[in-house]
């Protein structure tokens, strides 16, 4: 027989409870950085002793903006999962203000165009499930790296005697994140640069063909605070060497003798850092 409910009968209800997944900072589903920058740069010649040689080039650290992302998409639903660890990451840097002054047109201010940038993939390996667990993360992408000098205010036959260059290649990579307390966490790994171009420095009218080898360094520390913001500090290193061929006009001819070799090589040596404040889920 079918039933009837009186008013002051009380009725069951079934309550479903949502689990919100919890995202620590070693395993990230996105992460966003931005903050301030600092840069020096030294490009050294390796010549012999001769009037013409090359001076090189050296500036103090100069300030620049730094923004930094990267996103883990299998990490929103299930961050302990081995898809999980596949993700898209990518940084920007740019000078704020640097100008050159050159003894070949004194009282002139040179501005100079300098910026990095990369972006690629990332796969991001856990070694245990807590939340200071320690991460490697593997990376390859394409990077740039730009020093141009704005020589429009140079008068029509004055030269300043340093090369541009426009490094662009590939960049596998690594980097380890290592907690060494409960919201701190030391940060290093390297990357090399696979160059595919290195921009002006590289034609008959400068230093010619070259073999070019390139990497970069990084070490850090990361503060979290309450899984959802950080402090992240880093020191850089990177450098890009070249041993020239020769038979180009800054490498043969600079002391108006073409048949002998003048400049063998160069290092091109950027150091600096970033402090960036970062938002994380």
């Amino acid at each position: 027989r079918r039933g009837s409910f009186d008013d002051d009968e009380e009725v069951e209800e079934e309550v479903t409870t949502v689990k919100v997944t919890k995202h620590s900072a070693n395993r990230d589903a996105i992460r966003v950085d931005f903050g301030i920058s600092a840069l020096s740069r030294s490009l050294k010649f390796n010549s012999r002793s001769f009037e013409q040689a090359p001076k090189g080039y050296k500036n103090s650290p100069v300030p620049g903006g730094r923004l930094e992302a990267e996103m883990y998409p299998f990490a929103f639903s299930n961050p302990n999962s081995a898809a999980a660890g596949i993700g898209v990451a990518g940084d920007y840097d740019q000078t704020f203000a640097l100008n050159l002054q050159s003894t070949a047109q004194p009282g002139t201010k040179f501005p100079v165009t300098e910026k990095h940038w990369s972006v690629g993939l990332r796969y991001r390996i856990a070694f245990g499930s807590r939340p200071t667990s320690p991460t490697l993360t593997l990376g390859a992408g394409f990077a740039h790296h730009t020093f141009v000098v704005n020589r429009k205010a140079l008068a029509m036959g004055t030269v300043i005697d340093l090369p541009d260059v426009d490094y662009v290649g590939y960049d596998p990579g690594l980097t380890f994140r290592i907690p060494i307390g409960g919201n701190v966490a030391l940060l290093f790994g390297g990357r090399a640069l696979l160059v595919t171009g290195t921009g002006k420095i590289q034609t008959p009218e400068q230093y010619g063909q070259a073999k070019v080898t390139a990497g970069e360094a990084t070490v850090g520390l990361d503060f979290v605070f309450a899984n959802r913001y950080a402090l992240r500090i880093v020191g850089e290193l990177a450098q890009m060497g070249f041993a020239f061929t020769g038979g180009a006009e800054m490498t043969n001819n600079r002391d108006g003798e073409a048949a002998s070799k003048d400049v063998g090589g160069a290092a091109d040596r950027y150091l600096g850092g970033a402090a960036t404040f970062g938002v994380l889920y």
